[in-house]
């Protein structure tokens, strides 16, 4: 016997004797009544939400081709494809802004492709192809690249007297941000993981100096 006609038989039952719950098959039969119009309401609502989207989106270019009303199961696999690329072209933007060398700012040009860094009192002369003391510094080509813009290892908020200053807005807190590299190789330092390492050594997380400020304002 098909679900159909067990639902019509149950549905007789219960209009006639009025049992819901009387004997186990009518216990059964009920319940297969109240599955079967479960499951067509829930199909009713799936139709109408269908119907409703692909008239809605009847005027998006993407959609334009199926036509208003359209069966909706045709715009499935163009619907995919469309989502797979917009994810794959939000990750291939996100990688390459990250991975993207930013020119970095005072040094100039010597002989040679030869440059010298004049960011801090060292004055490293650097050749083509080799990093400044700092370890964050490189000449490529005879241009100074930086390979820690935007690429912070740690960001943390210190109380104020973890700091090296005396008596400046005591019991406050400091918006704390670090990259790899140093220009000192201190013996005692208690953040030599990161100062000592090279840029490749370390994870860190990209984000844009306009919103590191962003943060420290919040």
């Amino acid at each position: 016997m098909s679900f159909g006609a067990v639902a019509q038989l149950g549905e007789h039952l219960v209009r006639n004797e009025g049992v819901r719950g009387s004997n186990p098959l009518s216990s059964r039969i009920f319940f297969l009544i109240k599955e079967k119009n479960s499951v067509l309401k829930r199909a009713a609502r799936r139709a109408n939400r269908d119907k409703r989207f692909s008239e809605r989106s009847a005027n998006l270019p993407l959609f334009r081709r199926f036509g208003k009303g359209q069966n909706l199961s045709l715009m499935k696999p163009f619907l995919k494809t469309y989502l797979v690329l917009l994810l794959l072209f939000s990750l291939t933007t996100s990688l390459s802004a990250a991975d993207k060398l930013k020119v970095a700012s005072f040094w100039q040009k010597l002989k040679d492709k030869v440059i010298q860094c004049q960011l801090c009192p060292r004055s490293c002369v650097i050749p083509d192809g080799k990093r400044g003391f700092c370890g964050v510094r490189e000449n490529q080509g005879g241009a100074l690249f930086t390979l820690v813009y935007a690429k912070p290892v740690a960001i943390h908020i210190d109380p104020i007297e973890k700091k090296p200053l005396f008596n400046f807005l005591p019991s406050t807190t400091a918006f704390s941000v670090a990259t790899t590299g140093c220009n000192l190789k201190c013996k005692f330092c208690q953040n030599w993981e990161i100062s000592q390492a090279k840029p490749e050594e370390v994870e860190y997380t990209y984000i844009e100096p306009k919103e590191l400020v962003e943060r420290a304002l919040q």
